[in-house]
């Protein structure tokens, strides 16, 4: 990846990695895991740094008429390896993080 700045809005790292194929740092990119596992797991109402970034990804709000839904492309013992959004198919960076996520 190149010198791409990170687009969670505040952050001024280099973007290294990406989330919802929109580049971020290793710092966001873990904020968003922690966010997106404590959502799913109904801990957490919003996902603040994940709608900061939302626009950019391919996960569109579906009252904007975006009807795709994320479902789980690849588990194995227990581990998300991949979703699927619409005809794509996202590997995960790091699916040990996942691991008993329960993230369908």
């Amino acid at each position: 990846m190149n010198k791409a700045k990170c687009n969670v809005p505040g952050c001024k790292n280099h973007a290294t990695v990406y989330w919802a194929t929109v580049p971020v740092c290793n710092r966001c990119q873990l904020d968003l895991a922690d966010e997106a596992i404590e959502f799913y797991k109904k801990k957490l109402d919003v996902r603040p740094v994940f709608e900061s970034i939302r626009d950019l990804s391919p996960w569109k709000k579906p009252e904007a008429g975006d009807k795709r839904q994320v479902t789980v492309a690849n588990v194995k013992n227990g581990t998300i390896l991949a979703l699927k959004l619409g005809d794509s198919r996202y590997v995960l960076d790091r699916p040990n993080y996942y691991k008993g996520a329960n993230i369908v």
